[in-house]
């Protein structure tokens, strides 16, 4: 079993992907890509040296940023031309391997196959929100969840004031080490050439933000079955997420929220089965987008008047289906 890991980084990030890319020549894949997805010159010029001076290593740079769903596509477009059907591990860039997540995955392959399909894996990350955690323990399918609007459904509202539990409390109740699943991240996604090929490329019109969800979401409705494998672990070592200031804040892209906003709104209309469910956390969601809006007008009044128009527009589109690079002024 031939498998060669990739990588997407960007931006000054090579102080992470440089301890990725050791996590995996740990794990000993038999090659890296490393995807230069228009880093910083000073990134650029550190990753050059990393790989000179690893011949597992290769370079794929690209002069602006693709997004993940970009990157992915252009990728896999190249590998679709092989006709070895080797196995393809996506990392993130700030997830490292942690020892013997390789090997679990190639063992849990072995032990999941049959003669007929060859399924996808995912690694376990449970310092990346609490989906894998919640799954490991309650048996909760992750996937998606019909008739809510860009996540958020109304009986969310009424589970905020629960105290929520650390990721050391699910892991001492973990009673599904492998466990089936309707989609999951790039990062940690483990398969063959042939079921990328089977699914085709990913839609780079997506940029980032629930491109994978959407791309992964085909496996299943393509009845090639997908697994997390709790053994096969990644750890996080970005420690900078999640301090942004919330849809208007001024540490927060616009860039990033409109992409997720769109991406997300256009699997929840999807996904949708219940119009009347669906339309309700809808308004419910947007009226709680709206007092956010007054709130800070009081804070930053610009910042709201510049990001309230590409808000809404975002869950317009989403919701149309249109899917397109976006161009901000």
């Amino acid at each position: 079993m031939k498998v060669t890991a990739v990588t997407v980084t960007y931006g000054n990030r090579f102080s992470l992907v440089n301890q990725v890319i050791d996590s995996l020549l740990r794990e000993q894949v038999d090659e890296i890509w490393v995807v230069d997805n228009n880093s910083s010159s000073i990134s650029r010029t550190e990753l050059i040296e990393k790989v000179n001076n690893h011949p597992k290593i290769k370079l794929i740079s690209f002069l602006e940023n693709l997004g993940s769903a970009g990157a992915y596509h252009e990728v896999f477009k190249k590998a679709f031309e092989s006709t070895v059907d080797q196995f393809f591990w996506l990392i993130d860039d700030d997830n490292v391997a942690l020892p013997g997540a390789l090997s679990s995955l190639i063992l849990s392959h072995s032990l999941l196959k049959d003669d007929m399909r060859s399924p996808v894996l995912y690694s376990y990350r449970g310092d990346a929100g609490k989906e894998d955690p919640i799954a490991v323990t309650t048996g909760l399918i992750k996937g998606p969840r019909p008739n809510t609007f860009c996540g958020f459904q109304l009986a969310d509202l009424f589970q905020k004031n629960k105290k929520a539990k650390s990721n050391s409390e699910f892991t001492d109740q973990v009673k599904y080490p492998v466990i089936s699943v309707k989609w999951g991240p790039y990062g940690g996604m483990f398969t063959n050439l042939a079921n990328f090929k089977k699914i085709g490329l990913p839609r780079k019109e997506m940029v980032l933000y629930a491109d994978d969800q959407e791309y992964s979401f085909r496996f299943f409705q393509n009845s090639i079955p997908q697994y997390l494998i709790y053994s096969s672990k990644l750890k996080d070592i970005d420690h900078s997420v999640g301090e942004g200031g919330g849809y208007f804040g001024a540490k927060t892209s616009l860039f990033k929220i409109f992409y997720g906003l769109r991406n997300t709104a256009y699997l929840s209309k999807k996904s949708a089965n219940n119009i009347l469910i669906y339309t309700i956390n809808k308004w419910v969601f947007i009226s709680i987008m709206g007092l956010l809006a007054v709130k800070n007008c009081l804070i930053s009044p610009a910042i709201v008047k510049q990001r309230f128009p590409w808000i809404w527009r975002a869950m317009r589109d989403g919701e149309k289906g249109k899917l397109e690079h976006v161009f901000f002024n």
